[in-house]
């Protein structure tokens, strides 16, 4: 239904910007382990572990691309938690 979204926490990249925008941050020199779908507009990256993405939606950090952390079980919890007003990037990730 869109192609690339942008909420007030988060910008999720169009198709035509995904393949770009990985390599301009530098993903698959830094952590070619993480795909990018978008950013948080404040220093991290939205996205999913390239071997498993079933294991839920990640943020790591643009600099240093150190351990990325769970967001959330999947892409339709995360939008549904930014949709009922809840934070994009959230301590609590159970199930």
């Amino acid at each position: 239904m869109t192609n690339g979204a942008e909420f007030a926490e988060a910008v999720f990249w169009s198709t035509t910007q995904l393949g770009v925008l990985n390599v301009t941050y530098q993903f698959p020199v830094f952590a070619p382990w993480f795909a990018a779908i978008g950013s948080n507009g404040a220093g991290e990256a939205i996205g999913y572990l390239r071997d498993n993405p079933e294991q839920g939606v990640f943020a790591i950090a643009l600099v240093g691309m150190n351990e990325p952390c769970a967001v959330a079980n999947s892409f339709l919890e995360l939008l549904k938690r930014i949709a009922a007003g809840g934070a994009l990037l959230s301590d609590d990730v159970s199930s």
